[in-house]
């Protein structure tokens, strides 16, 4: 396994989209999107901390540039259902990375325009970069 990853840049781009919890697959407008708890630099330390400091940039010599993870924040905070988007080509990463969205404390919840709390759907692009 390669050098452990000391300088990491994550690229964060939420595509946010909301999706009510009766309309299955139907887009709702939000007025209030859903939120890590302390903020998007809060999510940055997170993964940091939960997936780049334990994972290697390399594995049998091939170099990891983007992962992409979807998941749901539910009704009540909760993260379900993650899945890798784009793989990382490297199965621990991935797993890692799943890992730590499963592991998430509650977010704030997305909510419609009447103040209801709906399902959201987040997409996260990291880019992993050693220096």
């Amino acid at each position: 396994m390669g050098q452990i990853i000391k300088n990491i840049f994550f690229a964060f781009f939420l595509t946010l989209f909301g999706f009510s919890h009766g309309q299955k697959d139907s887009l709702t407008t939000l007025i209030v999107q859903a939120q890590f708890p302390g903020g998007q630099n809060a999510l940055f330390k997170y993964l940091k901390t939960n997936v780049s400091d334990k994972v290697s940039p390399t594995d049998n010599g091939t170099p990891v540039e983007k992962v992409v993870a979807k998941f749901y924040v539910d009704e009540n905070g909760k993260t379900t259902d993650a899945k890798i988007v784009k793989t990382s080509r490297h199965q621990n990463i991935d797993k890692q990375l799943i890992n730590a969205i499963y592991a998430m404390p509650k977010w704030t919840p997305a909510e419609n325009p009447k103040g209801k709390k709906v399902r959201q759907e987040i997409t996260i692009p990291i880019y992993l970069c050693t220096r």
